[in-house]
């Protein structure tokens, strides 16, 4: 989704992208309560950072129109599906930003918490690490995420903290977290904060409508169930 499409912390979105197009910092932390989007923004500045058509808020990668983008809907099989898929319409994005969607860009790298591990594995940073310190293959920047950046162990941060001292020029780092005081203060010193607010009601009520196809008070009782399981 284009960044001119999230749903709230408008501000806090706009101010950080008119300062990757001016004078970009080496690492940014994002932390704010979960749920709000930042890594949904982190992914967004990506492809903004790296799109090769219409670099900038507007990439031209859209899950409508990126058969490859999460959310886009899987392929028909079956009979019929051959004449379905020559009818319909060809993806628009960018051959950069098809790669950031499918995490396949040789200069954008992504590591989170894996599935069944209580945090972020030192192996998976010492990764990020090296492909950071070579030079972009296709542009002129290399872009990394940390997602889950909350669960990386103290080995974890101190490897991570020469990169963080002395940056590769070329590269960009977005650390996701809840709250920055889970990470060292020498990790935290050397990152730009950015924190993201909770979501109003009405930015929920309109993501919950869209999502489950809903409308009005359909969607606030969605959002109340949805409170009231998390308080279970």
């Amino acid at each position: 989704m284009p960044l001119d499409g999230v749903r709230g912390n408008r501000e806090t979105i706009e101010r950080l992208n008119a300062e990757l197009l001016s004078r970009p910092a080496h690492a940014y932390l994002l932390a704010g309560p979960r749920g709000v989007g930042k890594a949904m923004v982190a992914r967004g500045f990506a492809h903004a950072l790296l799109c090769e058509r219409t670099p900038g808020p507007g990439f031209c990668c859209r899950v409508e129109n990126c058969p490859v983008r999460e959310g886009a809907k899987p392929a028909r099989r079956g009979r019929g599906a051959e004449r379905a898929a020559a009818s319909a319409p060809r993806c628009e994005c960018c051959a950069s930003c098809v790669q950031v969607a499918g995490g396949v860009h040789p200069d954008f790298t992504a590591i989170a918490r894996a599935e069944g591990r209580s945090e972020v594995l030192i192996e998976q940073v010492r990764e990020l690490i090296a492909r950071l310190g070579t030079r972009p293959s296709r542009g002129a920047r290399r872009v990394a995420i940390i997602d889950d950046a909350e669960t990386l162990g103290i080995p974890a941060q101190n490897a991570l903290l020469k990169t963080l001292e002395e940056p590769p020029g070329h590269a960009i780092v977005f650390m996701v977290a809840e709250s920055e005081r889970a990470l060292l203060d020498t990790v935290r010193s050397r990152l730009r904060l950015v924190r993201f607010a909770p979501l109003d009601v009405a930015d929920i009520e309109a993501i919950a409508a869209g999502r489950l196809d809903l409308e009005g008070d359909f969607a606030r009782l969605a959002l109340a169930m949805s409170n009231d399981q998390r308080h279970l």
